[in-house]
């Protein structure tokens, strides 16, 4: 509900004494966490790049343009196609999202 919160009548999440438990994620079946874990790792504008286009995968698929398992092949294509900057400034940061999202529609159309 960002960014006007809605009142809720749940109760607060209260973790004290309870257990969790964590299992390995399954990559195969998720792979948009492959592709988010491989662009963490590569740093560089490429965690932009990456959310931008997921940004607009996301968007078109809630436009029903796009299937649900093709936000993900749509990602791949754009990050694939980016050229990473290593230590980005801001600008270069904003510069970067703004390609990922071009490049998202362009891909598309």
């Amino acid at each position: 509900t960002y960014p006007d919160r809605r009142a809720n009548r749940l109760e607060r999440l209260n973790l004290i004494g309870k257990t969790l438990s964590f299992e390995e994620p399954d990559l195969v079946t998720f792979p948009a966490l492959t592709l988010a874990l491989a662009a963490g790792k590569r740093g560089g504008t490429m965690p932009a790049v990456l959310n931008a286009a997921n940004e607009v995968a996301v968007n078109l698929f809630l436009q029903d343009k796009i299937g649900f398992l093709a936000i993900a092949d749509l990602v791949e294509k754009v990050i694939s196609r980016h050229r990473v900057v290593d230590n980005p400034d801001l600008d270069q940061i904003l510069t970067a999202d703004s390609w990922a999202r071009e490049e998202s529609w362009r891909l598309i159309n």
